[in-house]
């Protein structure tokens, strides 16, 4: 697989948008370890995920993560298309035979930012939550769509915590446990 390196702080604005645009083209369409966006980013700045984002089918790679992918302390992020894929079938089997298992990780977490747009967005199979969005505020959530096994378990698709003024519209929900959980802290939803 290619490496994906990029020096996220030198994002540039695409013209057409008026923002910078990072993008997952096609070709990381196989195994992903974890991902991490760490601001502080105040300017909007949209992610395109043209393509499946698969975690690696080997529960122990992401062991030690909380998540597949993570963005901390960004402001107006977009995240557009795509479907992430968090390979959960095996962790799930460890977990139902009661055999000794590592947590896993969620398939895409977000963390204390504003302003935000989900469109599109599919993630399938989770090892634990699918969404999660912790002391986020002004979340607008589109056509997202979250399934794994009936499965599943502990795989929230949608979990909110400390979070305000969140909206999702037009999505399908679907899993073995929670399909949207609200924690502490959370208003406006």
């Amino acid at each position: 697989m290619p490496r994906l390196c990029f020096k996220w702080h030198e994002l540039r604005p695409v013209t057409h948008l008026n923002q910078p645009l990072f993008t997952f083209p096609r070709v990381y369409s196989s195994s992903v370890r974890s991902v991490r966006f760490n601001g502080p980013k105040n300017n909007a700045i949209t992610v395109l995920i043209d393509g499946t984002l698969v975690a690696s089918s080997d529960i122990q790679v992401l062991a030690n993560s909380s998540s597949c992918i993570l963005f901390n302390h960004i402001n107006g992020l977009s995240i557009t298309g795509g479907i992430i894929d968090g390979q959960g079938t095996l962790l799930w089997n460890c977990k139902h035979s009661g055999k000794n298992y590592p947590i896993g990780a969620r398939g895409l977490q977000i963390n204390d930012g504003k302003d935000m747009k989900i469109n599109g967005l599919s993630s399938i199979n989770s090892q634990l939550f699918s969404i999660v969005m912790n002391r986020c505020q002004n979340v607008h959530m589109t056509r997202v769509n979250v399934l794994a096994a009936s499965d599943s378990p502990n795989t929230d698709c949608i979990h909110m915590q400390q979070s305000s003024d969140v909206i999702i519209l037009n999505s399908n929900i679907g899993n073995g446990d929670n399909c949207i959980s609200i924690g502490p802290g959370t208003s406006n939803m």
